[in-house]
């Protein structure tokens, strides 16, 4: 399926660039990085699933642990909005295709580049909090890392619903 995806996007790009003549040029490589881009940040929104589940399973074991662990909930709600994000990218393509003008265009693929590698790289942060080391960060710790990546996500989410008009 995700190969599907990335097939369909890089199509959509392909047509959408092509249609257009005073329109920048199409960089092949740039689409496949930013699919390439887009797969590693839901692979990774995979793991981050299975471990809340497997932290779930193993909740009276880590209370003993950790009490901060009870907080999953908060930790789903980042990963929904995560998924929202990296699902919203077609909407947001499509937004940027409907542009005539090539530099107002040049200039929401930045924001949109910018938008996902910053929810990329709050993702690969959130993601070093279900690892082994986890359990080994104090409370403090632990709460910093899930606010501060927490307000990236939801910054990033209101980019893209009122650069982009996603729903």
């Amino acid at each position: 399926m995700k190969k599907l995806n990335t097939i369909i996007l890089l199509v959509v790009s392909y047509i959408g660039y092509s249609q257009t003549g005073a329109m920048a040029t199409f960089d092949f490589t740039q689409a496949l990085n930013m699919s390439e881009s887009i797969n590693a940040g839901l692979e990774q929104l995979d793991q981050l699933d299975k471990m809340i589940d497997y932290y779930q399973k193993v909740e009276d074991k880590i209370q003993k642990v950790n009490r901060v662990i009870l907080r999953l909930n908060r930790l789903k709600e980042i990963i929904i909005d995560q998924k929202y994000i990296f699902g919203a990218i077609g909407d947001a393509k499509k937004f940027i295709m409907s542009i005539e003008d090539s530099n107002k265009k040049r200039m929401y693929v930045n924001k949109l580049r910018n938008i996902l590698r910053e929810t990329q790289e709050a993702t690969n942060e959130l993601s070093q909090i279900t690892k082994d080391n986890f359990l080994n960060l104090s409370d403090k710790e632990r709460l910093d890392l899930i606010e501060k990546n927490e307000s990236i996500i939801n910054y990033n989410k209101t980019r893209l619903k009122l650069l982009y008009n996603t729903k």
